[in-house]
């Protein structure tokens, strides 16, 4: 009985020892993917879409770029330029650069335009919620903490009110997008702009 059990226990302990590489699950990624995903035209032009890509297969585009014959136009595209100076003892200050296809609308026909930029700060011992409007020009400089790791997560709210005219009434017309703002791939941001 007892060679019995022993043997039974070296089946077991061989057939653990033997398992096949491909058997082995590799850990789950966390967060979300960032990716490019690039269209090429036959009339020259190619568009860059970041893409979010969520853990349960759900997926939004986030930033494009339009290129005509391989240089980018900034006119026709929607995307952001981060940039970031490290001061002292976890305190950064950081420069938004944000290119919108909004920016061709003739100001004239526009009654009013929103952008702000929204981000979490982290302290040692906190996380609030920040928030940041550009003024005067697409180009914002603000502050910012990180004393755990250097991640920035946030996002752009552009909105724009015009006044249009429908079937001899006057209508308001109103165009909102959202942009992700992140410097890590794959991602933690909590803002989900699948939900607007």
């Amino acid at each position: 009985m007892k060679k019995l059990i022993l043997l039974l226990l070296l089946t077991f302990i061989c057939s653990c020892n033997n398992k096949k590489e491909s058997d082995k699950t590799e850990p789950e990624e966390k967060g979300i993917k960032r990716e490019i995903l690039e269209q090429k035209f036959d009339n020259g032009i190619s568009l860059q879409t970041e893409i979010y890509i969520y853990q349960n297969g759900d997926s939004i585009p986030n930033q494009e770029k339009i290129y005509k014959n391989g240089i980018l136009d900034t006119l026709e595209s929607h995307f952001y330029e981060l940039q970031f100076e490290h001061l002292q003892n976890g305190k950064f200050k950081g420069k938004l650069i944000y290119y919108s296809n909004f920016d061709t609308i003739p100001k004239d026909k526009i009654s009013s335009r929103k952008i702000e930029f929204s981000f979490l700060q982290k302290n040692i011992d906190s996380t609030k919620y920040v928030d940041y409007q550009f003024t005067e020009s697409n180009e914002l400089n603000f502050e910012y903490n990180d004393f755990n790791d250097l991640s920035l997560y946030g996002y752009i709210r552009e909105s724009i009110t015009m006044e249009a005219i429908s079937n001899k009434k006057d209508m308001t017309r109103i165009l909102e997008r959202y942009i992700l703002i992140d410097n890590k791939n794959p991602t933690e941001n909590p803002f989900d702009i699948r939900l607007y």
